[in-house]
């Protein structure tokens, strides 16, 4: 079966994805690694792409089988581009794409003083987001630095 689109991930990104593709009937197929989080995607992972750079003729699964597809639609895996988040103790949780470090709604996060914000502290990776969750940091420490809370 030739698909129009494949998304590797089952994350909400992933399957997001998946949905806006299948709106104008595209046929998408999902895969998804490890523990399942949901019961549309395939436990099936993708382990190399077929075809040249800009001609992908299809995606190599796990088991051998090659998926001929049209577009590919991925969710990588993220991690924080500095240490000093973890050396200052703070607390980190499993985000659908990588780690992110816990805050609290006003963006504190479990160390004192610590402020974080963006893709390094919320799963949804999004610019307008980020740049929203930045104000609220910013606000936050300047809150906690004037009225000490």
């Amino acid at each position: 079966m030739r698909y129009d689109a494949l998304v590797v991930g089952g994350s909400f990104a992933g399957l997001s994805a998946a949905m806006q593709l299948a709106r104008p009937r595209k046929n998408v197929c999902v895969v998804d690694a490890g523990a399942p989080r949901n019961r549309f995607a395939a436990r099936r992972t993708a382990v190399a792409l077929e075809g040249p750079a800009k001609d992908l003729t299809g995606v190599r699964l796990e088991d051998g089988r090659i998926v001929p597809v049209d577009a590919l639609f991925m969710v990588p895996r993220t991690r924080p581009s500095s240490p000093i988040a973890e050396q200052l103790g703070c607390a980190f949780d499993d985000g659908p794409a990588g780690p992110v470090i816990r805050a609290d709604a006003l963006k504190m996060a479990t160390v004192p003083g610590v402020f974080a914000a963006g893709d390094v502290a919320m799963p949804m990776h999004n610019a307008t987001l980020s740049s929203a969750d930045g104000v609220m940091a910013g606000t936050s420490m300047h809150r906690a630095m004037v009225f000490g809370a």
